[in-house]
């Protein structure tokens, strides 16, 4: 339910007890009208999206609510490198940010080494891995370049992995990128503990279980 939800119910309310102010009702009617506004009061109450500390969720649908404390940084995405990592120039001007999406793996385009391993994994070429990682870059591509993106940091600091890329979710207009690479199975979901693990498994999971994208040899 969503806040606009309230804001129905409670102009309902007054509209009706209004209507009935004007009637001239006998006493039980009188009643009934009583117990049908109590009735739209607990009704409001029981369904508000809140929390316990009484924020309203529905105000950022997008995050699930124990990322809370979360860091948003917002920027402009400048450039993508490939299906997980891209460049982005922060909103307050200051220098640019490598990231390195947080929770997903995409298939390699540049790094021979790790093409050979996902192509032994898959039992596929390493001609097919790297068309696998163009095509989750060109996700990539289309979602965010150029295009304004919020960077998510769940555990509210900012974090690096051992490449210096800032370790972040990415979203767009409210679209999570890991989410959609991972549905449209050009992506895999990494076993590392953070917030949207199970999230991101179980789009995994139903990618390999309609065999999309990478899990089409399977």
């Amino acid at each position: 339910m969503t806040g606009k939800l309230n804001v129905h119910a409670a102009c309902y309310l007054l509209t009706y007890l209004n209507m009935m102010n004007k009637k001239k009702t006998k006493k039980k009617n009188s009643w009934g009208s009583i117990a049908a506004a109590i009735f739209v009061v607990v009704f409001v109450l029981f369904f508000q999206d809140k929390d316990k500390s009484g924020k309203d969720r529905s105000a950022n649908p997008a995050n699930p609510p124990n990322l809370a404390n979360a860091l948003t940084i917002k920027g402009q995405c400048v450039s993508v490198t490939d299906g997980d990592t891209l460049d982005v120039k922060p909103a307050d001007g200051s220098g640019r940010m490598k990231i390195r999406v947080l929770g997903i793996d995409t298939m390699e385009t540049y790094n021979e080494r790790k093409m050979k391993t996902q192509a032994k994994k898959f039992n596929v070429t390493q001609a097919t891995v790297r068309r696998w990682g163009n095509e989750a870059k060109n996700v990539t591509n289309t979602m965010c370049y150029k295009k304004q993106v919020s960077l998510i940091f769940p555990l509210g600091t900012v974090e690096k992995d051992d490449y210096d890329r800032y370790l972040c979710y990415v979203e767009v207009g409210g679209q999570d990128l890991s989410q959609a690479l991972l549905e449209t199975g050009l992506a895999e979901a990494r076993r590392e503990p953070h917030a949207r693990k199970s999230m991101y498994k179980a789009a995994a999971d139903e990618a390999r279980h309609e065999k999309r994208g990478i899990y089409k040899q399977l």
